[in-house]
C-alpha cells in the first residue's frame, strides 16, 4: 500500500509515524529507512494481536475499506481474502493493502472468505517494502 507520511516521532529506539492512505488516516510503529514528513512509501502492515469474533473483530456494517485511529488503537475495515486454517491466520485486504493476522478459532464458518470485517488492534507495525 502506498502511504504519505504526515508525522514522525521517536519513542525510545522506535519511530512512530502518522500517515494517510487511500483508506484513511492512522499511525503505526515504523520499520525501515527513517522517513520524513511528506515522503510517499510503499508499505506492508503487521499486528501482534490475535482476533476473536465478538471481542476485537466483528462483521462490518459498512462494506468499504477504511483505517483510522480510535482511542490509541487502530480500527481497520477490510475484506477477508484468504483463510489459512493450518497457520490459524486470515488475510484481510483494504485498498491496495494487506494484513495477515492470527485468528482464534479460524476454522469457524463465521470467518467467511469474501466477507467484510472490522477489527480493532492495539497498533500496526508499518514496514517499508523497499528496505
Amino acid at each position: 500500500m502506498t502511504i504519505e507520511i504526515t508525522e514522525v516521532q521517536t519513542r525510545g529506539e522506535r519511530q512512530v509515524i502518522g500517515y494517510r492512505c487511500s483508506c484513511g488516516v492512522s499511525s503505526g510503529r515504523w520499520t525501515g529507512e527513517p522517513p520524513k514528513v511528506g515522503d510517499e512509501r510503499t508499505v506492508e502492515f503487521d499486528a501482534d494481536d490475535e482476533l476473536l469474533l465478538g471481542k476485537n473483530a466483528r462483521r462490518a456494517e459498512i462494506l468499504e475499506p477504511s483505517i483510522r485511529s480510535v482511542g490509541g488503537a487502530v480500527e481497520v475495515t477490510a475484506r477477508l481474502v484468504a483463510k489459512h486454517v493450518d497457520e490459524e491466520t486470515v488475510t484481510l485486504a483494504f485498498g491496495d493493502g494487506r494484513l495477515e493476522i492470527e485468528v482464534e478459532e479460524v476454522a469457524l464458518p463465521d470467518w467467511e472468505v469474501g466477507g467484510w470485517y472490522t477489527i480493532l488492534v492495539a497498533s500496526l507495525d508499518v514496514y517499508d517494502v523497499n528496505t
